[in-house]
């Protein structure tokens, strides 16, 4: 793998994109024009750092173990491949393409960019019809092909890095307004939100028997989570009333870690087989 880190605060990087703007797609954007005619069969994209909230807690948060297990193969057979799978926040109706600023159902502390989503697409796609909705797990780290980078002609990426330094929006409605649009770019898809235990399973091998399963895998997470702030918490001092014995809270949390293992590794156990990804997964 050849590592190619953009820079965005600093023009005498080695690579950097024309303005510190736009958040990651401006440089996204510009690696596509810059490389175009000389890219590798898959371009993957990533955020700076390693341990990251955008990466599942199955992946233990970090990129690094994500893209170890990420399949190649998979990326190359379906062209564009979304690195997340989480629904919150995303799918499977995300962004609608209706809501304007005056709109009832407008929630600005929740998807402030969504009003601009419309215009921002218009501008970019002018020959492209509007999708009502667009949808796609979150938040913009995915794997592409060439191919699939070629379907559209260099010029289109040098548009669209024009669009995001000319753009009358503040860099957290440009930048968000383009993690809805890179399914579009090289899928044609207004709606790429494959189940997350399926996505899961053909991604990076981790199988589980039903989507049931993958629920209750992430609800004791999110219990051992819980378990971990209070147990922070209390060692602080910020909880004074009714405070909780932290040994009680570390026997917990070691058995939620246990089960989670567990149920893990019997998941990438699965996962080794690629019947068995098939039959559980199909074709997303």
């Amino acid at each position: 793998m050849e590592v190619i880190p953009y820079i965005a605060d600093d023009q005498t990087a080695p690579f950097h994109p024309p303005a510190n703007k736009g958040n990651e797609a401006i440089m996204y954007l510009t690696y596509m024009y810059e490389f175009y005619d000389k890219l590798p069969d898959i371009s993957i994209f990533i955020h700076g750092t390693d341990m990251q909230w955008h990466v599942e807690p199955i992946l233990d948060g970090s990129t690094s173990y994500a893209l170890t297990h990420l399949d190649l193969n998979e990326v190359l057979r379906r062209q564009y491949l979304n690195l997340g799978l989480s629904w919150q926040f995303a799918c499977p109706n995300w962004i609608n393409t209706s809501i304007t600023e005056n709109s009832p159902d407008f929630n600005p502390n929740l998807k402030s960019e969504e009003p601009w989503v419309k215009q921002a697409f218009i501008d970019n796609f002018p020959n492209d019809p509007v999708p009502e909705i667009l949808s796609a797990p979150c938040c913009s780290q995915f794997a592409v092909t060439k191919e699939a980078i070629h379907l559209l002609p260099r010029k289109q990426y040098q548009k669209s890095i024009n669009w995001i330094m000319n753009t009358h929006l503040p860099d957290a409605h440009s930048g968000r307004v383009w993690e809805h649009f890179w399914q579009w770019m090289f899928l044609q898809k207004a709606v790429d939100c494959p189940e997350e235990f399926k996505a899961l399973c053909r991604n990076y091998h981790i199988c589980f028997e039903s989507e049931a399963e993958w629920e209750e895998w992430k609800k004791k997470d999110r219990k051992k989570r819980e378990l971990v702030a209070s147990k922070k918490a209390a060692l602080e001092g910020k909880i004074e009333e009714n405070k909780p014995d932290t040994s009680d809270l570390s026997w917990a949390i070691a058995a939620l870690s246990g089960e989670l293992e567990a149920g893990k590794q019997r998941a990438m156990e699965r996962g080794r087989d690629e019947k068995m990804r098939n039959r559980l997964a199909g074709e997303l």
